[in-house]
């Protein structure tokens, strides 16, 4: 029977998951869930890059690109859209091409890079990265962590698409089954999976940025289809 595992860090991953497993990586407060956003808002695809520096000068290279992401939590100067799933409308970047660059998020893709199949999960497209991942065998999901440290909010999510793969007939390593076990506990505790994500560290700061909208999306637990895989050839997510 195939079986879900769960790495706290990207760090934690072995050489074996990067090898043999379909990666699922969540940074729910805020990449992975803006990602979705992006490309269920028809964006063409998201150029992932883990330095601002090098995002400007793909940008450069590339003037129809649009420039995206944040440093802590806001965008940095000259990018035209920050990190807040609100701001990727169809509007705003249907068929454009985006170049991303985020504090945690393109760092954990950059890490992950050299597995065969790497998809993005968040709580927005749950169901839809879970049906997907488990028809290849083996998954793990990959929180991406802030700042090299394990966040609450990603073991929220990543408790979540647990749940899912053992309905959708995954066993469980005892990492995962753990991280299950705690998202289910606080989310009864606080009486929702939004209210769970507004009390971890990384929701309370972006309650105190005045993104708390950003954590009400985040919470549309299956509100989109669309599963984004990592192209490692063109160094793109595109929408599936």
């Amino acid at each position: 029977m195939a079986r879900v595992d769960v790495v706290l860090l990207p760090e934690h991953l072995s050489e074996r998951q990067i090898e043999t497993d379909t990666l699922i990586v969540v940074d729910v407060l805020r990449a992975s869930t803006t990602i979705v956003a992006a490309l269920d808002a028809r964006a063409s695809s998201v150029v992932p890059m883990r330095d601002v520096d090098d995002a400007r000068a793909y940008a450069l290279q590339n003037p129809e690109a649009m420039l995206c992401g944040e440093r802590g939590g806001l965008p940095p100067d000259g990018f035209t859209l920050g990190n807040s799933p609100l701001e990727y409308t169809s509007n705003a970047v249907g068929r454009r091409e985006l170049v991303l660059s985020t504090t945690n998020g393109t760092r954990a893709l950059a890490m992950v890079s050299a597995s065969s199949t790497v998809l993005i999960g968040a709580v927005t497209n749950r169901d839809a990265v879970c049906e997907r991942a488990v028809q290849d065998g083996d998954v793990t999901i990959v929180c991406a962590g802030t700042l090299g440290e394990v966040s609450l909010d990603d073991c929220l999510a990543a408790g979540a698409m647990v749940n899912r793969m053992v309905e959708l007939g995954h066993k469980t390593s005892e990492t995962a089954l753990l991280v299950a076990q705690g998202t289910n506990s606080l989310i009864h505790d606080h009486g929702s999976i939004e209210r769970a994500l507004r009390s971890t560290l990384h929701g309370r700061r972006l309650i105190n940025l005045g993104l708390d909208a950003d954590i009400e999306y985040a919470a549309r637990i299956d509100s989109s289809s669309v599963v984004p895989q990592y192209d490692p050839r063109s160094n793109r997510l595109i929408g599936g």
